[in-house]
């Protein structure tokens, strides 16, 4: 007889089947074919209904560590995640484990550097990169009217940044109208209702205008040669200096002003007008060389005591000084007269 399968076996044993007797010598030689019961081990790990573990299912299980629970948790895992070597100098090729949102939180990985190429393009959206703008030593980039804590108003216009081939570093306003810089004194990096802060306006007509929070302040030049204006002027350049003041008088503001003269080689110290009354000394006053003194007009009052004038026509000149002649009077009295 024949060693046969087992749907074989199962075909003689059918309903209303009478078995013969070769049915039955297969059936005794089939299940006696291999003593080490080999077929039937077989046949019974074919079957879908039994969950017995193949001898691949089996070699899996000899080969493991013997220290997975199957029933990791997420403060085990944090514990495995924690035991792995730390590295503080990260390198571009390192990878970043994760779990990714779109895919039902299936595990991913990615690089330090898309990382980085993320992030960068993430803040780009709230700041003004300098890279970006292409910053070098010839190219003049342009920075984007912002509003953010107050440190740019979009409605002054837009600024640009220039570095020059001549070693010039420069800040400018674009379009029309003043400008502001403001320089602030607060520790979070920008403006606040209870901050002092210095202005710079940059009028038309290249002015510039100082000013503090409180319209008071000082401006110190620590410079131990001294301070110049106008260092490099050349001929023909009488550039003024003016000092502004508050005149009661005059219910406004006044000027004085000084400059270096090449048309009559003269420093000139002026006035804008009558309502500054004079130049005032509050101390001893040193000169060398001599001291040349012009006419005056004005009538002799008790103000003006003291003060000397020079006069002339065609044929005489006065040396006169301001003095009092009575208990309320004054008048200008001769000193000297010459005559020719």
């Amino acid at each position: 007889m024949a060693i046969v399968t087992r749907a074989t076996l199962k075909s003689y044993f059918e309903t209303d089947d009478i078995p013969t007797q070769p049915q039955f010598i297969d059936l005794i030689d089939t299940l006696l074919e291999d003593n080490s019961g080999t077929r039937i081990k077989t046949a019974y790990e074919s079957e879908a209904d039994t969950n017995a573990l193949t001898d691949a299912k089996n070699t899996v299980l000899d080969n493991t560590s013997n220290t997975n629970t199957g029933n990791e948790t997420a403060a085990s895992i944090a514990t495995i995640n924690h035991a792995t070597a730390a590295k503080s100098a990260l390198v571009n090729a390192d990878e970043i484990t994760g779990q990714d949102s779109a895919d039902t939180f299936s595990l991913i990985r990615t690089t330090w550097t898309s990382v980085k190429t993320f992030l960068r393009t993430f803040f780009d959206t709230l700041y003004q990169g300098l890279e970006d703008q292409g910053l070098s030593t010839t190219d003049s980039p342009s920075f984007a009217a912002v509003d953010v804590n107050g440190q740019f108003n979009s409605t002054e216009g837009a600024f640009s940044m220039t570095y020059a081939s001549s070693r010039e570093f420069g800040m400018r306003k674009t379009g029309t109208g003043a400008g502001l810089f403001k320089i602030f004194n607060d520790a979070s990096g920008h403006l606040s209702a209870d901050e002092t802060f210095f202005n710079l306006f940059i009028l038309s007509a290249g002015r510039m205008k100082f000013r503090t929070s409180e319209n008071t302040g000082e401006i110190f030049f620590m410079e131990a040669s001294g301070v110049k204006f106008f260092a490099e002027a050349g001929s023909g350049d009488n550039q003024l200096v003016s000092v502004y003041g508050y005149i009661t008088a005059a219910a406004g503001r006044k000027f004085i002003s000084w400059q270096v003269d090449d048309t009559t080689d003269q420093f000139i110290l002026d006035r804008e007008d009558s309502n500054i009354l004079g130049f005032k000394v509050n101390m001893p006053l040193e000169v060398t060389g001599g001291v040349q003194i012009g006419t005056d007009v004005e009538a002799a009052t008790a103000a003006k005591v003291g003060t000397t004038r020079y006069r002339a026509d065609a044929n005489n000149s006065w040396m006169e000084m301001v003095m009092q002649t009575g208990a309320s009077t004054y008048a200008w009295v001769v000193i000297k007269t010459n005559s020719w």
